[in-house]
């Protein structure tokens, strides 16, 4: 199956899903970082609850902390190299930073220890 019908499948099951998560049940919220042959180019996906789909060829997050975090990436995107382009090192640590932040300010995660 080429990746566009994976990420299509993925849309699918997300929009199948709305009914429960919308019963407060939950959902599952992925991010896909993938290859594709047919364009020859990597990207990272993430999706909405009603299976939407977006694409970025740096960073992706979805959760409860997500809008809170994006403004971080945002700002480490301005004031660095992207990340493809930086030290592994270095990108992993603003990493980890931005999960204990996203943890703590995200509502259904409760905060991080």
């Amino acid at each position: 199956m080429s990746l566009e019908g994976k990420l299509m499948e993925i849309s699918k099951a997300l929009a199948a899903n709305m009914p429960m998560a919308m019963q407060g049940i939950g959902v599952f919220l992925p991010i896909v970082a993938a290859y594709d042959r047919a364009r020859d180019s990597f990207g990272i996906y993430f999706f909405d609850g009603a299976g939407a789909r977006f694409e970025n060829g740096s960073y992706a997050c979805a959760g409860s902390g997500s809008e809170r975090i994006r403004g971080v990436f945002e700002f480490l995107q301005r004031q660095h190299p992207p990340f493809e382009k930086r030290p592994f090192d270095d990108v992993l640590l603003d990493g980890l930073h931005m999960l204990d932040i996203a943890g703590e300010l995200g509502w259904a995660t409760g905060g991080s220890s």
